[in-house]
């Protein structure tokens, strides 16, 4: 490889790294608390997602905001508090015999559905943010332990390199006859998927006057 090549793809290398590095930002630090608060953002920032694993049904859709709770960072032993309520329905008046949570919508109320995190064990063994995670799923009072899986991601501002929200996306499998389905294709395993924001300000900026 001629010298001027050479020298060439290090660069290019370098700035690739580069990009990668501020594409990525740093963990928090230790102690760096995220609210999830109704309040900030001012936009819906949770959503919760049920789908039939071989999608014999179509899924359902909800979202919505925190109710309220933190997560503390800290890498071996974080704090995790928080609800977050989806009080909204994607497609209430569609052909709900379609859909897998089709039995629980009325025709003029759709299923108010909460998640719970009450505690987050971290996962040493992904490259990637994971964490074990203990929640309640809630469906219109039906309460659900549940176990899943979930990965972090920490992002900041544009322009910025502070963190200052954190994305929490959470996978596991429950049964819909623990939720009182009873239509075949409905009552076995089903795939939910829910993902989260928390911000390291509880109150909404106020805006700048021009």
């Amino acid at each position: 490889m001629r010298p001027c090549t050479a020298a060439a793809v290090l660069l290019a290398a370098s700035v690739l790294c580069h990009a990668a590095d501020k594409a990525a930002p740093a963990a928090p630090q230790a102690g760096q608390t995220f609210y999830f608060s109704p309040a900030n953002p001012k936009y819906v920032t949770c959503d919760i997602e049920f789908r039939h694993p071989d999608e014999k049904l179509w899924p359902c859709f909800f979202y919505g905001r925190p109710a309220e709770g933190t997560f503390q960072y800290d890498p071996n032993n974080p704090k995790a508090a928080f609800t977050i309520v989806c009080d909204k329905m994607c497609q209430p008046h569609a052909d709900q015999s379609r859909k897998v949570l089709g039995e629980l919508v009325k025709p003029d109320k759709a299923p108010v559905v909460t998640f719970t995190v009450k505690g987050l064990t971290p996962q040493a063994s992904s490259p990637k943010p994971q964490a074990a995670v203990d929640a309640i799923l809630d469906v219109d009072g039906r309460k659900l332990p549940v176990k899943a899986a979930g990965s972090l991601k920490y992002e900041s501002e544009k322009g910025s390199d502070a963190i200052s929200q954190v994305r929490i996306v959470c996978a596991f499998t429950i049964q819909g006859a623990d939720l009182g389905l009873k239509a075949e294709d409905a009552k076995g395993p089903l795939s939910v998927r829910v993902e989260m924001l928390g911000t390291t300000t509880k109150e909404a900026p106020e805006k700048k006057r021009k």
